[in-house]
């Protein structure tokens, strides 16, 4: 889905690199979630279970 692409590589090319060891694990680990679930975190007020996806959601969220 391009949004979420666009959303994913925004984060990627301006957050990543500055980004802790475990900031960088969680957004790898939201890489393997199916689209479905990246629409309902990052396009809706659906929260993972993980407070580590979340973080990396809000981030993600703010570039918005």
């Amino acid at each position: 889905m391009r949004e979420l692409d666009e959303l994913l590589i925004k984060y990627f090319d301006c957050h990543y690199q500055q980004s802790s060891v475990k900031e960088q694990k969680a957004f790898r680990d939201l890489l393997e979630y199916n689209d479905p679930e990246l629409v309902d975190l990052l396009l809706t007020s659906h929260a993972s279970e993980l407070k580590s996806i979340n973080n990396i959601i809000k981030k993600i969220k703010h570039e918005l």
